[in-house]
């Protein structure tokens, strides 16, 4: 007699526990549960609490911007990293405030070493989202 196996992926198992759930609640129920769960993410958080982002936002809007930061540090990261022009800006910025800081007696090594942990990081991001 030959063995059966039934080979389910978890998006599959998901979907059946999800149809399964949604089978089993009443009209009035499901519209209760959607009602609630559009309030929560217009609700900003009361008293002295923060929601999951560390903010007073209400979480549609703190998942909003986290999106959009997102966004934006990966147009940054680009125009850095190909944009020769933008990335002359950049040494020109940085040569002015190499050139400020010694003018203004600043902690040259703390910036320097600042600097160099900063584009280290980034480096470092940049090559294990390649890979």
């Amino acid at each position: 007699m030959s063995e059966f196996k039934l080979n389910i992926d978890e998006k599959q198992i998901k979907d059946l526990v999800a149809e399964g759930l949604l089978a089993q609640l009443t009209e009035e129920l499901r519209a209760d549960i959607l009602k609630q769960a559009v309030a929560y993410l217009l609700t900003p958080p009361t008293g002295d609490r923060y929601n999951v982002y560390g903010s007073r936002e209400t979480p549609l809007q703190a998942a909003f911007n986290q999106a959009a930061n997102a966004a934006v540090r990966d147009i940054v990261t680009e125009m850095t990293l190909e944009d020769g022009e933008f990335q002359q800006k950049i040494r020109n910025a940085v040569g002015e405030t190499v050139l400020a800081a010694t003018r203004d007696e600043w902690d040259l090594q703390e910036a320097v070493a600042q600097g160099v942990g900063q584009a280290l990081m980034q480096a470092w991001r940049s090559k294990q989202r390649d890979s």
